[in-house]
């Protein structure tokens, strides 16, 4: 199994500084707060399902000389291409292009890229999500077409609704019944079934106290 903590700081080839992922919204910075959640995940798919888990971002806590930051923070990209500098098809996946975002969309890309490298069975992406302020819930997305990962999805979600409801603080915090389509990078690359898992709207205040 691949679990990849969504995002993290990338260096940004318009304004030449590196920069999260995605924006503060209540306190929250999804960069920031998916790590922790690809911990407990991967830790609970050793413990409980006898399976080998790896995660992509670096859990290092020292500092990357080029950004300032301290690794855990950075994209999954740069933890790639310095533990694995001879796989640039995986985290230098788009050489040619002259686009302020490069570096942030072969993040994306290296992340299944590298699951096919290993190999996986499986890829999971956690994420926090963004909408109006009104837009609630824990949500999955899947690509089109791609009947294994809709059956993963579906029993993901399944567990979440019944483990998080069971919770008196959180017996009415929505999870979908249902995966929803959608054409994310993560997922059409992956040879894998492949799920983003969006566990609340950072843009949402209770959904961010939560």
């Amino acid at each position: 199994m691949v679990v990849s903590a969504g995002h993290g700081w990338y260096y940004h080839h318009g304004f030449r500084d590196w920069r999260a992922q995605r924006d503060p919204s209540n306190g929250i910075i999804e960069d920031q707060i998916t790590p922790g959640y690809a911990d407990e995940l991967r830790a609970l798919l050793v413990e409980r399902s006898r399976v080998e888990a790896v995660r992509i971002r670096s859990e290092g806590m020292g500092l990357h000389d080029p950004s300032g930051e301290e690794w855990w923070r950075l994209g999954g990209r740069y933890s790639l291409q310095a533990a694995k500098p001879d796989l640039p098809d995986v985290w230098n996946s788009l050489p040619n292009s002259s686009s302020s975002l490069r570096e942030r969309d072969e993040d994306i890309r290296s992340r299944p890229r590298y699951a096919n490298h290993l190999d996986a069975r499986a890829l999971i992406h956690l994420h926090t999500n963004a909408g109006n302020p009104a837009a609630s819930g824990a949500r999955a997305y899947v690509a089109g077409g791609r009947p294994d990962d809709h059956r993963l999805a579906s029993s993901v979600l399944c567990y979440m609704k019944e483990l998080i409801n069971s919770v008196e603080d959180y017996s009415d915090y929505a999870v979908a019944l249902a995966p929803e389509i959608g054409r994310h990078g993560e997922n059409v690359q992956a040879d894998m079934p492949s799920v983003i898992i969006e566990t609340g709207f950072h843009t949402n205040i209770s959904d961010a106290a939560a």
